[in-house]
């Protein structure tokens, strides 16, 4: 906000800021994907900026996405500014070079403002930018895009799960609704819904909006969360019990239609030992089977 006798932009930290910031630290230091939604002008960006002069350094670096283009290398420019590096050179060679930038300066999240800006191009540079630092670096880099919405209005995505408020208790009222209509003869309304080919980028999608009171019991933030394992792997392995980062309860999980989330629960309140074989991030920059003998 600005400050109305310096005419300075001061940051307070409210409720949502600390919430918001919250969301950012967890995937700074879990490198986890994130996609973080709410309404405009609510303090996302002076949260950004709040966390930046926090972090120091190159650890976190923070790019708003390029408006009216959808190249590739708008984007990677924004990248290699906030590095301080220079724009010499044409793209097609400083392209493979952004990653091996990345993991030499210690940059361990990324955090694009504005992303529901973001093109298809864009999307899938981050991508390939990300699965080269895993695969030619071992370097796992947390990422956080930061979308505006109101109302209705869902960026990036087809389903949205609120942390915040009725959420996936919702959901399940509308489930109930439905079925109570077709008891009465009422074929409810049908809702088509386009594939998105951006799905494939999502790990979390959250929102940053105020609390809204709720007779149940409040969910822990890891509720549907998207398990970043191999789905070879994590067959393989013979181990389906997962432990919830956040409040180390454990669920035994199984893929559907291809992808591995967490189920929807309590935060644990009692933290006794954890004992047994289960996969765990815990601790770690990746999920790994441990315990057990």
């Amino acid at each position: 906000m600005t400050h109305p006798l310096f005419r300075t932009e001061i940051f307070v930290e409210t409720a949502f800021e600390r919430r918001f910031q919250s969301m950012l630290r967890l995937a700074w230091h879990k490198r986890s994907w994130h996609v973080i939604v709410a309404d405009p002008g609510s303090g996302k960006t002076m949260g950004i900026r709040d966390l930046l002069k926090t972090a120091g350094g190159r650890s976190v670096l923070a790019v708003v996405t390029p408006k009216n283009n959808d190249d590739e290398q708008a984007l990677g420019d924004q990248i290699y500014t906030a590095l301080g590096l220079p724009l010499r050179g044409h793209w097609s060679a400083r392209k493979p070079k952004l990653m091996g930038h990345l993991h030499h300066y210690g940059a361990e999240c990324l955090i694009v403002d504005d992303a529901h800006d973001l093109s298809l191009e864009h999307l899938m540079f981050i991508k390939e930018v990300t699965d080269q630092g895993r695969l030619q670096y071992d370097h796992p880099l947390g990422l956080c895009l930061v979308a505006a919405g109101r109302g209705a209005t869902i960026p990036l995505h087809d389903t949205l799960w609120i942390i915040d408020g009725a959420g996936p208790d919702a959901h399940a009222e509308d489930q109930d609704a439905k079925t109570k209509d077709r008891a009465n003869g009422k074929e409810p309304e049908r809702q088509t819904v386009q594939e998105n080919e951006r799905a494939s980028m999502t790990k979390t999608v959250e929102t940053a909006k105020e609390p809204v009171q709720t007779s149940t019991s409040p969910k822990c933030t890891f509720s549907r969360t998207v398990i970043p394992i191999a789905l070879e792997r994590f067959t393989e392995s013979g181990i389906t019990l997962v432990e919830c980062p956040l409040c180390g309860r454990t669920r035994s999980l199984s893929p559907v239609k291809g992808i591995l989330r967490f189920t929807p629960h309590e935060p644990r309140k009692i933290q006794t030992e954890v004992k047994g074989k289960r996969w765990s991030a815990t601790g770690k920059t990746d999920w790994d089977v441990v315990g057990g003998q």
